[in-house]
């Protein structure tokens, strides 16, 4: 879409996945311009859409669920994939990305964040779900804690140290 009118947007191309997509981030690395979808049950997506009029599949994985929100860290894509928790995978070759590690959460991860090396996840009727990584000789995604909400936590958004959950 183009939006140099807010009032009177555009829409300038589509593309179709063959999921259902939930969620997109964008990266551009010189050059480039790359969307990793969160698609579902056709899991992880990755398009160039440096030229919205020829945008291409770069490559994909298939997660074991449904991804629902994924994130950008490094070189490095995290998916809150829903009953499975939490999948980071390695994506220095875009076009065959590798899984590095996979954490199952409490509840059903529909959504994260990332602050330095702790992945804050909306853990469905679980709450908040926070997992933390290192890199040390090897990536590890370890379980941290688990605090529960009154409702089923969809989405979240980090503000400065605060975590706000939208918590049905």
């Amino acid at each position: 879409l183009d939006v140099t009118t807010p009032s009177a947007p555009q829409l300038l191309y589509s593309y179709n996945t063959p999921g259902y997509a939930w969620s997109v981030v964008l990266d551009s690395p010189p050059g480039n311009t790359y969307a990793y979808i969160a698609d579902g049950s056709s899991g992880l997506r990755i398009r160039n859409i440096s030229n919205p009029a020829a945008i291409t599949q770069v490559g994909f994985y298939d997660t074991p669920g449904a991804a629902r929100d994924v994130t950008y860290y490094e070189v490095k894509i995290f998916i809150a994939d829903g009953t499975p928790g939490v999948i980071a995978l390695n994506i220095s070759d875009m076009a065959a990305p590798v899984l590095i590690d996979t954490r199952n959460t409490a509840g059903t991860a529909e959504a994260l964040k990332i602050i330095e090396r702790f992945v804050f996840v909306a853990d469905g009727d679980q709450g908040l779900s926070v997992v933390k990584f290192t890199q040390s000789n090897q990536f590890d995604l370890a379980y941290l804690l688990q605090i529960d909400t009154p409702g089923y936590a969809q989405s979240l958004m980090v503000y400065g140290s605060y975590v706000y959950l939208a918590d049905d």
